[in-house]
């Protein structure tokens, strides 16, 4: 699967300078994926051969989301935030205590709802409630999507269903955050704007589904190029391996 930035350590670094006034921001998901073919799925369950994986696209990607930022810079190496960063998204679960509040049981306010990736774009934003959040002033270059502050805990933090999985299957994802794409031109915000933040994204390559391959890891599967892929999860069933990553976000904004 394609390679996302992705936070090295248990939580955001948040680094804010001040510049002075303040600017309205709000987040909206827009899904557009496009139905991928089960391709060689049949042949699969029968070969027991290697190169047979196809894409899937899953009926079910839910995780336990925490909160959305802009970033106006992110560092290569340590994934940590540079320069001004502003939270545009905050789950309801947080009751606005952002420091308190993720998936861990050990938590002061614990989240337990799956955010269903999967859904159409308008029942995504339904669930999303994007809310107007006050921001810095500022120059933005990256949106950040956050699951844990000081890792997942003892609880599957995501929960998903692709391909021939007859029942969806939670597991414990150790990434704290990912980075989106950048923006296609830095987002520059002045004191009194308002603006909606779009993270696209499309499902129709993040999960693949093919005989388990011999002489290759559990999180592996091998394409129709011979080439192998690593995932954040895989489940064996039927002949079939299943397996699954993170979809990469492309962000836009627009003034209003």
């Amino acid at each position: 699967m394609r390679a996302l930035a992705v936070a090295a350590v248990p939580a955001l670094l948040l680094v804010t300078t001040a510049c002075g006034g303040s600017a309205t921001a709000s987040l909206k998901m827009r899904n557009d994926t496009a139905i991928a073919r089960l391709g060689a799925l049949q042949d699969a369950a029968t070969s027991g051969g290697a190169g047979d994986a196809a894409y899937v696209t899953p009926a079910v990607l839910g995780i336990k989301l925490v909160a959305v930022y802009i970033a106006e810079d992110v560092d290569p190496v340590t994934q940590n935030n540079r320069g001004n960063t502003a939270m545009i998204w905050l789950n309801g679960e947080c009751a606005d205590d952002i420091e308190h509040c993720g998936p861990a049981s050990t938590m002061q306010r614990v989240i337990t709802t799956f955010f269903d990736f999967a859904q159409g774009t308008a029942a995504v934003n339904a669930a999303l409630n994007g809310q107007g959040r006050k921001v810095e002033p500022g120059t933005y270059r990256y949106a950040r999507v956050e699951f844990c502050k000081y890792g997942p805990g003892d609880q599957p933090n995501v929960r998903w269903q692709a391909g021939t999985m007859a029942a969806a299957r939670g597991f414990t994802w150790g990434t704290c955050a990912v980075t989106s794409q950048p923006f296609a031109s830095p987002l520059q915000l002045a004191d009194g704007d308002s603006v909606e933040v779009t993270l696209a994204y499309d499902l129709a390559k993040v999960a693949m589904e093919g005989a388990p391959p011999a002489g290759t890891g559990p999180g592996q599967l091998v394409d129709g190029t011979g080439a192998a892929r690593w995932f954040s999860d895989c489940v064996d069933h039927d002949g079939l391996r299943t397996c699954i990553d993170w979809p990469e976000f492309t962000p836009s904004a627009q003034k209003r």
